[in-house]
């Protein structure tokens, strides 16, 4: 398998190198068949290139065009094999006969005019013949998977080595290192074919073995480039400086000067090429270590910015490019600002400082914090409203139930009765913004049922139509398959009305109203941004307008009691509050989407349930006369005990009066009698009424009980305080209210 893809350039060269060393073997043939000594040798004076070598030139130099062809296909690749192996053996073969003094007629198969009883003239050098077998079997090996072509490319290193030495030899004039004989010299254009041919094999495969140490793009694959030239190139041009000036020292300075040379430059390859391997294995160390680096900064979710002392960025990490919006080589800034956390650190350095930044975007934290802040606030507005609606409760109790006595004792007409008809007018009135309160609060107490908002929407359309004036255009839409909510219906058509009303006061100039029913799945993603919100199914009710908007600062505080920017005397603030608790009372979420001029949009959550059913059918109406059953009154306001006494003491029963649990508990020992009926505030000071329920019910097993508060039973349910099915009389009450409580909790069955 390669080590990486073979790079085209260097294949390319390897090619034209083939054509070359092909085409010196073919001139030389060509001059041996016409004779012309000019095509046998560059050089008058020189050895000829014998015929067999030009041959084997001309078949190695078409393997190696061969071989580096890209692609290689099976047929061109039997063709490249077969050209350098016989090569290889026309270098083999020679070699056998100076091994075994033998002639094998190698010399003459192209040509037979040598003269007979001598060694034959055309037969090829030792050392040519060694660099033929060498560098055959290298083209043989060097397209080897095995071993990745590592035996081929050592090969073709000891053919050229072999033909470079023959080089040297001609530059320094030394007869030794090109011809061991006269007449079996290595001719000079020989050895350089011979050199192009293994810088060629090598270059073939340089994705491979030592050639890959040597391309890589590592710092040792760069210095081993820069090196090897200088490695050779030097010690022959020093060397022969040193030559000229008669400096060499040696007994046969030509000679020693050369091997002393050729020795350097085989040293220095040696060097260059195990320096490359070391510098490219720590480059590789370096490079993983870069790439984990490289890795853990793409990976961490907060920006990562290095830059010098001059304040040029040097890292860029890939959270740096989410968050300011710039690719790395394309850092610079567009003047958007956002709240983020810093820290920077000075890196150690003995250059100029570097620092680096670490970055973190806190605009999605700082939108969760809002939106808790605001959750927070108005949970805690919530609480406040429910707890004034209930004491408000306690008074309008008193008022109501004082005004509705003083009316039956008058006659008929007169001021008097007037003025206690407005204070019982006032009263209802001011009981209905104790419900909106607890509306806010989620305090109050829904029916329940499944329902169909497209239906309720479509039901409601006829009344909506006559609220809002004509020059508001309605349109309501509904998706298909739209799933159903569990919800009160009277508090859905409340919130309808209350955002359509408010709608049609955004548009005073006319516009367009539209509602809009659909499915909804709120993801992770969204519930990330809104805390309070729970992934899942939904139903969205969307009401729409075209109206004047409202900025930022508006929609923070709209679903605030008593918050409005009507005009005096216009709305009392409660619409959107009351929206706001019914939603959150039904497991929903609403959202308001906004801009000055150009309309408001609310969209309401409820979570998706199953198929619709019927409403609980309504109880029977139980008598409201009175009795004479014995009643414990529990309560901590005077006023309020006092009325009761006086409205069930006019209905025949008799009435204990308690402060508080303790004075109950006491009453009830001081009363050997049967007491058939508690009446108890659900919150009071030390124990709450069903505590003191547990407690009275260790003596009077059979004592039923009728809870009252200002809070609705909805919000006792919710907070665990007062258990489902109990008789629950809300603040504030009638004559005719807390009669018909009684009557119900003293005919129910026994606890």
């Amino acid at each position: 398998m390669r080590t990486r893809p073979r790079d085209p350039v260097l294949t390319s060269a390897a090619r034209h190198v083939g054509l070359v060393v092909a085409a010196i073997g073919a001139i030389a043939l060509v001059g041996w068949v016409f004779d012309v000594r000019l095509l046998k040798s560059v050089f008058p004076g020189l050895s000829t290139m014998k015929a067999n070598t030009a041959a084997a030139l001309a078949l190695a130099g078409a393997s190696l065009a061969l071989v580096a062809r890209s692609p290689l296909v099976a047929r061109r690749h039997r063709i490249a094999r077969v050209c350098a192996a016989t090569a290889a053996l026309i270098g083999l073969a020679t070699l056998g006969e100076y091994v075994t003094q033998m002639d094998f007629g190698i010399d003459e198969l192209l040509f037979r005019d040598t003269p007979s009883g001598v060694l034959s003239p055309g037969r090829m050098g030792i050392n040519t013949a060694a660099a033929f077998a060498l560098l055959g079997l290298a083209l043989v090996w060097v397209d080897a998977e095995r071993w990745l072509g590592l035996p081929g490319q050592l090969l073709a290193l000891a053919g050229g080595a072999v033909a470079l030495t023959g080089l040297i030899g001609y530059f320094y004039a030394v007869v030794p290192l090109y011809g061991i004989r006269s007449y079996t010299q290595m001719a000079v254009n020989t050895a350089a074919a011979l050199v192009l041919l293994a810088a060629g094999i090598l270059l073939a495969r340089s994705d491979r073995g030592i050639m890959a140490t040597l391309t890589s793009d590592g710092a040792g694959g760069r210095m081993g480039r820069r090196f090897l030239p200088a490695a050779i190139g030097v010690p022959v041009v020093l060397g022969w400086f040193i030559l000229r000036g008669e400096r060499a020292g040696f007994y046969e300075p030509e000679f020693g000067l050369a091997l002393l040379v050729t020795a350097t430059v085989a040293a220095f390859g040696v060097a260059a090429w195990l320096s490359a391997v070391s510098l490219n294995r720590a480059d590789a160390r370096l490079r993983e270590s870069e790439a984990r680096k490289a890795a853990t900064l793409d990976a961490a979710l907060d920006c990562i910015i290095t830059m010098d002392h001059r304040g040029r960025i040097t890292e860029f990490n890939a959270a740096a490019e989410r968050v300011f919006g710039y690719p790395r080589a394309d850092m610079r800034s567009d003047g958007s600002e956002f709240p983020i956390e810093l820290t920077i650190t000075r890196l150690p350095s003995d250059g100029p400082p570097m620092f680096t930044g670490f970055v973190r975007d806190i605009t999605e934290r700082r939108l969760l914090e809002d939106e808790l802040r605001q959750a927070q606030k108005m949970d805690a507005v919530g609480r406040l409203a429910g707890g004034i609606a209930h004491d408000f409760n306690n008074l309008l109790t008193i008022i109501a139930g004082r005004a509705r006595f003083a009316l039956e004792r008058l006659a008929a007409g007169g001021s008097a009765q007037r003025d206690l008809d407005t204070i019982i007018d006032a009263s209802s009135r001011a009981e209905k913004l104790t419900r909106q309160l607890l509306a806010f609060g989620r305090k109050q107490m829904l029916t329940v049922q499944v329902l169909d908002l497209s239906e309720v929407v479509e039901r409601m359309r006829a009344r909506l139509e006559r609220t809002i004036p004509e020059d508001i255009v309605i349109a309501t839409i509904a998706a298909r398959d739209v799933g159903r909510v569990t919800a009160d219906p009277t508090q859905i058509d409340q919130v309808i009305m209350n955002l359509v009303v408010n709608a049609r006061d955004a548009m005073p100039r006319g516009g367009r109203l539209t509602i809009e029913v659909s499915n909804a799945d709120l993801d992770d993603t969204y519930a990330r941004t809104h805390p309070e919100v729970k992934p899942g199914a939904y139903v969205m009710l969307v009401v729409s307008d075209t109206g004047i908007g409202m900025d930022r600062k508006t929609q923070a505080q709209i679903f605030e009691p008593f918050f409005t920017t009507k005009e005096l005397g216009k709305g009392a603030g409660l619409g959107l509050s009351t929206v706001y608790g019914i939603i959150k009372q039904s497991n929903g979420h609403v959202g308001v989407y906004s801009e000055p001029g150009r309309g408001t949009t609310f969209k309401i959550y409820l979570p998706r349930v199953g198929d619709a059913t019927a409403p609980a059918s309504p109880e029977p109406a139980r008598s409201t006369s009175g009795g004479s059953e014995t009643i414990l009154l529990v309560d901590d306001d005077e006023e309020i005990r006092d009325l009761a006494r006086e409205i069930l003491g006019s209905e025949g029963y008799t009435v204990l009066l308690a402060e508080h649990p303790d004075e109950a508990l006491r009453a009830s020992d001081r009363h050997p009698a049967t007491i058939h009926l508690v009446i108890a505030d659900v919150v009071m000071p030390g124990m709450s009424g069903p505590q003191l329920l547990e407690r009275l019910k260790v003596s009077r097993p059979d004592l039923r009980v009728l809870y009252m508060s200002g809070y609705a039973d909805g919000a006792m349910l919710q907070h665990g305080v007062l258990e489902a099915g109990r008789a629950f009389l809300p603040k504030p009450f009638t004559r005719q209210s807390l009669r018909g409580k009684v009557r119900e909790a003293l005919a129910a069955s026994r606890p």
